[in-house]
C-alpha cells in the first residue's frame, strides 16, 4: 500500500518500511474509459491524496496546483482524517486551495478522465507546498462506444474485488437492449474455489443443472441489484467466479457448446474472500513479516471484524484495521526491547475453531470455559498466544510478549 507525503522538505511517496524516494507522486493511472464518459478516481486511492511529514504525523500548507491538461482533470478537494481517507469517506469537509494539514491529516481530491477521442493520453500536475514542489503524470486511453447491436448486452459488477469476514457483498448487472426485442431467459451461476459451477434459481436454490433465474425477459436499459449481503464467516477462502448470461428461451444451455443457446456474450465478474486485506496483505510483505503482536476481535452483530498489529522493528508503529481497512496508525514511542511470538493473522479469523488452532500451533498448554462466561471456551499457549471461542469458533485472539 502507498500513500503520498510530504516529508524533510520534500514531496515524497512513502512505502511502509523503505526509505522514501524523493520528489516524486503516485502516477494515477485510470481505466479505458469511453469517449463522451468519465472515469474518477479518489480516496481510498493512495494516488488521489497527500499529507505531510511520515506517517501524516507532520504539518504544512499545500498552496495550489497547476495541471493537468485537458481531458484530465482535478479537483473536489477536501480535508480529511487518515481513518476517513483510508475508509472511503472521500466527500466530508471540502476545502479551497491554499489549505493547512495537520497531524493525522490528508488532503484528498477527485482526479478525473474524460476523453473526447479514442487513444492514449498522458499529462501531469504539480503540487506546491510549504515543504516543496512535486510531479506526478496522469494517463488513460479512451476507446471508442461500441456499435449499436442488434443482440442485447449483460454487464455484471461487484461493490469490490477482495473480501474479508465482516464485508458486505453486492452484486449489480446492466442490460442493454439491442434493436432485436426477442425476451430473453436470465442465468446466473457462480463458480466455487473448488471449481463447483452452480446455477441460482428463481426461488433462491442454488442447483448444479442449468436452469433459468427468470424467464422470458424483455431486456430494457437498466442497473439492478441481483444480491446483497454480508459474506457469511463460513464461506470457504478463495476465488469465486460469477457469470450471468442471456439465453435463448426454451433452450438449456450445453456448458460444452454455449454458442446456440445465449442470446448475449456472457458477463462475469472474479472475487476473492481472503483471511486478509490486499491493504493487509502489503502491510506484511513491506514490514517484512508478521506483526511483533497483534490483538482481534470478532463482533458478529454488527459484522465487524477489529484488529490491531504492532512492530517494534524499524519505524516502531501501531496499525488498527475495521474488516481489513486500515484506519490509523500510530508511532510507538516506547516500544519494547523483546520480540513478540510474530503469528501470521491469517490464522486468527472468525473461521477459526479449536482443530484449526491445533492444527497451527500444535495442542494448547489449557483449554476451559471462561470463568464469567461459561458459553465461552479459554484456549491458551505457553508461547503468549490467549485466544476466546464462541460455539467453536474464533472471538477474539491476542498475543503477548514471552
Amino acid at each position: 500500500m502507498r500513500y503520498t507525503v510530504v516529508s524533510a522538505g520534500l514531496l515524497v511517496v512513502l512505502v511502509f518500511g523503505v526509505v522514501p524516494s524523493s520528489a516524486q507522486l503516485t502516477p494515477i493511472v485510470f481505466p479505458d474509459t469511453t469517449v463522451g464518459a468519465t472515469s474518477t478516481i479518489t480516496c481510498p486511492s493512495p494516488s488521489a491524496g497527500l499529507c505531510f511529514g511520515t506517517n501524516c504525523t507532520g504539518s504544512g500548507t499545500v498552496q495550489g496546483v497547476t495541471g493537468p491538461n485537458l481531458p484530465f482533470g482535478v479537483g473536489h478537494f477536501t480535508r480529511l482524517s487518515s481513518a476517513d481517507f483510508f475508509a472511503g469517506n472521500c466527500d466530508v469537509n471540502p476545502v479551497s486551495l491554499p489549505v493547512t494539514l495537520n497531524n493525522g491529516q490528508i488532503l484528498g481530491f477527485h482526479a478525473t478522465f474524460s476523453p473526447t477521442a479514442a487513444g492514449s493520453f498522458t499529462s501531469t500536475m504539480t503540487f506546491s507546498t510549504s515543504g516543496g514542489s512535486g510531479s506526478t503524470t496522469l494517463s488513460g486511453r479512451g476507446i471508442s462506444a461500441p456499435p449499436t447491436s442488434t443482440r442485447p448486452l449483460i454487464t455484471i459488477e461487484a461493490n469490490q474485488d477482495t473480501y474479508v469476514p465482516g464485508n458486505a457483498f453486492e452484486l449489480t448487472y446492466h442490460t442493454t437492449p439491442g434493436t432485436s426485442q426477442t425476451p430473453i431467459d436470465l442465468y446466473f451461476a457462480v463458480q466455487l474455489p473448488t471449481g463447483q459451477l452452480f446455477f441460482l434459481t428463481n426461488q433462491g436454490a442454488l442447483t448444479p443443472a442449468p436452469q433459468p433465474l427468470r424467464r422470458n425477459v424483455t431486456v430494457i436499459a437498466q442497473t439492478q441489484t441481483l444480491v446483497s449481503f454480508f459474506v457469511p464467516t463460513d464461506f470457504p477462502f478463495g476465488t469465486y467466479t460469477c457469470f450471468m448470461g442471456l439465453g435463448v428461451p426454451g433452450t438449456t444451455p450445453d456448458p460444452n457448446n454455449l454458442q446456440p443457446s445465449l442470446a448475449a456474450p456472457v458477463a462475469q465478474a472474479t472475487l476473492t474472500y481472503a483471511p486478509l486485506s490486499p491493504i493487509q496483505q502489503s502491510i506484511l510483505q513491506s514490514r517484512g513479516g508478521n506483526p511483533d503482536l497483534l490483538a482481534t476481535i470478532w463482533l458478529p452483530d454488527a459484522h465487524q471484524n477489529r484488529a490491531s498489529w504492532s512492530y517494534f522493528s524499524g519505524n516502531p508503529i501501531r496499525f488498527t484495521f475495521l474488516n481489513g481497512n486500515l484506519v490509523s496508525q500510530q508511532a510507538l514511542s516506547t516500544p519494547p526491547t523483546t520480540a513478540g511470538p510474530r503469528l501470521d493473522p491469517s490464522l486468527l479469523t472468525p473461521q477459526t475453531n479449536l482443530t484449526a488452532l491445533t492444527a497451527a500451533f500444535g495442542s494448547p498448554t489449557s483449554v476451559g470455559p471462561n470463568a464469567d462466561a461459561p458459553e465461552f471456551t479459554e484456549v491458551h499457549y505457553a508461547f503468549g498466544l490467549d485466544v476466546t471461542l464462541l460455539s467453536d469458533h474464533l472471538s477474539s485472539a491476542t498475543t503477548s510478549l514471552p
